[in-house]
């Protein structure tokens, strides 16, 4: 997808796009969903369940009704304070590109926070839902779904992979997130069809998170010893 760019990067940074009113839409869902379930909920709700599907902790009906909605809305808030007062990093850093790319990314972690609501609603009020393979096939739609997006990052202080490398230098950012794209598919690939083997799933959340991340720090750190060293030349 492209973006196009804007001279009024101050304007656009307030600007609320079709992707914004999706991302409110979604957390009025999510309220709707908390209102007309609450009356149906036992008063314990069920809130964590172990590596074998079993749950082991639980949460009051109005925490949990309260849960979802606040923590989405709170991200959404968060990324507008941030977007207005974020310094920048970099000259080439298009702000109205970035402010876009962030919407995007929020709708994904807006409906992945929906589908968790969604399912652990249902398992509280005790339809055969398989919570594990749930969780395990939405965490994996949503690298593949970020995983397409992270290449178009600009450096920045406040969402991307940031490595004392990446903030560092403008080529340690983009290699750094060219690879990361791939790598979120490629992980999330892989944690979907790990979702449908039970045994497997704590490892396909875990697994490919912590494989990602090793990667990314090294990889970041050996371009920006290698430019470094070449004295900034590719």
């Amino acid at each position: 997808m492209k973006f196009r760019e804007e001279n009024n990067h101050t304007g656009s940074r307030a600007k609320i796009w079709p992707s914004t009113w999706f991302v409110l839409g979604v957390i009025l869902a999510q309220i709707l969903v908390s209102v007309l379930a609450y009356p149906f909920m036992p008063a314990q709700v069920p809130s964590h369940w172990n590596a074998s599907g079993q749950v082991d902790g639980y949460m009051s009906r109005t925490a949990n009704a309260i849960f979802v909605p606040a923590i989405s809305a709170g991200i959404y808030i968060l990324r507008r304070i941030l977007l207005f007062i974020a310094p920048s990093t970099s000259r080439n850093t298009n702000r109205y590109v970035l402010a876009k790319l962030s919407d995007y990314l929020l709708c994904g972690v807006i409906l992945f926070m929906f589908a968790i609501q969604l399912v652990v609603t249902a398992a509280a009020l005790g339809l055969p839902v398989d919570i594990g393979f749930v969780v395990c096939l939405a965490t994996a739609l949503l690298f593949i779904f970020m995983g397409n997006y992270l290449g178009k990052i600009q450096r920045n202080f406040w969402f991307g992979i940031r490595t004392p490398w990446t903030l560092a230098d403008d080529t340690v950012w983009e290699r750094t997130h060219r690879l990361g794209g791939w790598l979120l598919v490629g992980a999330g690939v892989v944690m979907l069809v790990m979702s449908f083997f039970a045994p497997l799933r704590p490892l396909a959340i875990i697994g490919p998170i912590l494989l990602v991340a090793i990667i990314l720090t090294g990889y970041s750190f050996l371009v920006y010893r290698r430019l470094s060293q070449s004295g900034g030349k590719a």
